[in-house]
Parts: C-alpha cells; sequence; structure tokens
C-alpha cells in the first residue's frame, strides 16, 4: 500500500531580472525596462521604472500618494440630459412619426 499523489504542481518563471538595459540601440523616446525577478517585491524592476520616469518627467513625483477618500469632491450626479441628447432623442420621434 505505496501512497499516491492527489496532485502535482509546477511554477516556472523566466527571470527577465538580468536584462541590461542600457546600451541598446533604441530610439531616444522608447525605454527599456527588466521584468520582474523572483523576490516577492519587485523592487529592482520598481527602481528602474522610476529611473526611467526620472528621465521623462524629473519635475514629477513617482507614484505620489492617493488623496484621502474623505478630501475627494464630487461634482454630483448630472441627471439632466445634455444638449445632443435632446437633439437626438426629437430626431428619433421625428423619424418615427413620419414611418407611420
Amino acid at each position: 500500500d505505496c501512497p499516491s499523489v492527489l496532485w502535482c504542481v509546477y511554477f516556472n518563471m523566466a527571470d527577465g531580472s538580468g536584462l541590461e538595459v542600457e546600451g541598446h540601440d533604441l530610439p531616444s523616446n522608447v525605454y527599456l525596462c527588466s521584468g520582474p525577478d523572483g523576490a516577492l517585491g519587485h523592487e529592482h524592476a520598481i527602481r528602474q521604472a522610476e529611473a526611467i520616469f526620472r528621465r521623462i518627467l524629473p519635475e514629477e513625483d513617482f507614484c505620489p500618494p492617493a488623496p484621502n477618500p474623505e478630501d475627494i469632491i464630487y461634482d454630483g450626479d448630472n441627471t439632466s440630459p445634455t444638449e445632443q441628447e435632446e437633439k437626438n432623442g426629437s430626431g428619433e420621434q421625428e423619424n418615427l412619426q413620419t414611418e407611420e
């Protein structure tokens, strides 16, 4: 009475962290970032993304914190139809009337 395997799972993931970002003959507006590595947090890929972001937008914050949900101001629901919707709606009624 040998034990039997109920199920077996394999997980394979290519390690893209070894990709050299510099030294490629790319246009000036194309940036290359390596893929995720085996680490859980993907810190290497995030550091590369931040470096690319700094080259593109040096004055902007990289991943700024989200606003506090209590500080978000909504304009409210605008339930009145727009002028275009009113025109389209009346045009459809006229077409229906002429078909009868």
